[in-house]
């Protein structure tokens, strides 16, 4: 059997067995956070299996499986003791997963887009930043607690580690908690972020495309664990409402756009794609704003009339749906005219060269104006002009 067949039969036994433990295990939108993130990084793996990118994803993949796992033993009996082998398991799968996800993800940010540590003297730093994170992982493992989330308690709780090793030793003492772990582990994350959009910074060309896609990314799923965390925490809301929905949507964005990058696949869409999200979350904030101000109005108006409801939701939708059109258009423009400036240009080039031969018939003064606005939008080395000819 050669390197190449072994190398594919393990990524496809490790996204096979990791999505069936997903799905037997762990919560749903865990198994979604697998199915993003395997499937990316077992593609790249079989693709650029020599790029260190792809088995980054699958470990995140299993590190996220692994976090999901649901923990379905009351916080009285995982306190207690006597836990059978399934509940022993489970805790401490997902007491110890997230350290998995956190090494994966530091090293997307420490070896993106090439698949190697970035050269110079930020070299060592990674090194050793990369290996704290390994080293904090193993004490997360083997330390003497473990932090649990039960399924249905709002909060998660510290619990003997099933699987420690000497949890009685005096040298246990000197090592923090797992909540303050945790800590150390996202701040050096977090370091491992700041590293990346230095190196955007400092990039051009090619890999700042490649770079501008993985931001973009990121930027959208801190946007939507902050409104997560706004919703959750300041509002009270449900935390597996709405917001985690945006959410679950925003997180396989990192995988997708790392797979874009590293294959270069439609790599110079980035601005076509951040305007049409943009536009369009903007469009439906207005539309849902529209929506729920027409019908308190309406409510207000018709209280004294009926109440039914039916006729204040049927006018806010036929409102919303009368307003999409133009609310649309005129949000993408102004989306448009700051994210995806190429576009905005376009669509004017031509606006105006409609504008100047709606009733032109000169022949000659057609071919100058085509030939002048050619070159003024793609500035090509040169131009040339055929026209048919006629029957005279």
């Amino acid at each position: 059997m050669s390197r190449g067949m072994i190398v594919g039969f393990l990524i496809l036994a490790s996204t096979i067995l990791g999505l069936l433990v997903s799905v037997a295990f762990g919560d749903p939108s865990g198994t979604v956070f697998f199915v993003a993130y395997g499937g990316v990084g077992a593609y790249l793996a079989s693709r650029r299996p020599s790029n260190s990118i792809g088995w980054l994803l699958m470990a995140t993949a299993w590190g996220l499986a692994l976090g999901s796992v649901r923990v379905l033993a009351s916080p009285e009996a995982l306190l207690a003791d006597g836990l059978d082998r399934q509940t022993i398991v489970a805790a401490w799968a997902q007491g110890w997963g997230w350290s998995l996800a956190f090494i994966g993800f530091l090293g997307l940010t420490l070896v993106f887009p090439t698949g190697h540590l970035p050269a110079g003297h930020a070299r060592w730093p990674g090194r050793i930043a990369f290996g704290a994170l390994i080293f904090l992982a193993i004490i997360m493992a083997i330390g003497p607690t473990i932090s649990v989330t039960p399924v249905g308690s709002p909060v998660t709780i510290d619990i003997d580690n099933p699987l420690a090793i000497a949890p009685e030793a005096a040298i246990w003492a000197l090592v923090p908690s797992p909540s303050a772990l945790y800590a150390t582990m996202f701040g050096i994350f977090v370091l491992g972020v700041i590293g990346l959009l230095v190196r955007f910074h400092r990039s051009a060309g090619l890999a700042r495309l490649q770079y501008r896609w993985l931001i973009t990314a990121i930027v959208f799923v801190a946007v939507a664990t902050l409104a997560w965390a706004i919703a959750t925490f300041v509002l009270s809301l449900d935390a597996y409402g709405l917001a985690w929905v945006a959410v679950v949507l925003a997180y396989p964005g990192v995988p997708i756009a790392i797979a874009v990058a590293v294959l270069r696949y439609r790599l110079y869409d980035i601005d076509r794609i951040v305007s049409r999200t943009i536009a369009y979350g903007l469009v439906t904030a207005v539309l849902f704003g529209v929506f729920a101000g027409v019908n308190l109005a309406l409510q207000g108006v018709l209280s004294t009339v009926t109440a039914n409801d039916s006729l204040t939701v049927a006018a806010s939708t036929l409102a919303v749906a009368a307003l999409f059109n133009p609310v649309r258009s005129r949000v993408q423009r102004v989306v448009d005219r700051r994210f995806n400036r190429a576009r905005y240009d376009a669509e004017q080039t031509v606006a105006g060269l409609a504008t100047r031969l709606r009733d032109e018939l000169d022949l000659p003064t057609l071919a100058s104006e085509l030939d002048a606005t050619v070159r003024r939008a793609i500035e090509p080395s040169s131009v040339g002009l055929w026209l048919r000819g006629g029957g005279r």
